[in-house]
């Protein structure tokens, strides 16, 4: 287990199971003390008790596949707050494509005003929403776009110089 995470998702777990379910992870965590929680959107994370993160796993990729150069355009979608630690690494890339599923809050999935916040951390210099609900009006949610920021759509193409 030192070398490995364990993400337990509980989204469809009764809301009165949750407790019970936590009471679980907890005690294989007690049999692993090589392992620490984390919390996320309806998921506990077992990682390892490492100077280790998910920021410093998508930097680790990019330079063991030699693509942390210059004319690399690096992709990471996440949607989560065990997503923070990846976010931070991307920090001044040119385009994120990122997840948006819609402007109001929703249980396990980013809205407007959280992906606004990361956009705005992570400063990239266009930003694309992906993962959007079919109920979302691209219009709608253009209108509330900074510069930069734009929905994705069926059929885009992004053009990389």
């Amino acid at each position: 287990c030192d070398r490995f995470a364990v993400a337990v998702h509980y989204r469809q777990v009764a809301e009165g199971d949750v407790p019970h379910l936590e009471a679980a992870v907890d005690q294989a965590l007690d049999e692993a003390p090589e392992l620490r929680k984390t919390y996320g959107k309806k998921v506990f994370e077992l990682r390892p008790r490492l100077d280790w993160d998910k920021g410093k796993a998508v930097l680790w990729v990019l330079e063991a596949l030699g693509l942390d150069g210059p004319g690399v355009l690096p992709f990471y979608l996440g949607d989560d707050t065990t997503d923070e630690d990846a976010f931070a690494a991307l920090e001044g890339i040119e385009v994120w494509i990122v997840d948006c599923l819609r402007p109001e809050p929703h249980p396990t999935h980013a809205h407007l005003e959280r992906t606004l916040e990361w956009i705005e951390r992570v400063g990239p210099k266009r930003a694309v929403f992906t993962h959007m609900n079919f109920q979302t009006d691209y219009e709608s949610i253009l209108a509330m776009c900074p510069a930069g920021v734009e929905p994705g759509y069926d059929g885009m193409v992004l053009e990389i110089d």
